[in-house]
């Protein structure tokens, strides 16, 4: 998860875009 670069490479994938996404505002959220 450390590595910004696989990150964006999965964002661009539709399936699994949304599950990263609830997963960073859940990151956010906590803070």
């Amino acid at each position: 998860m450390s590595n910004p670069a696989n990150l964006a490479k999965h964002q661009a994938n539709p399936k699994v875009g949304p599950i990263i996404a609830k997963m960073m505002a859940k990151m956010n959220g906590n803070r």
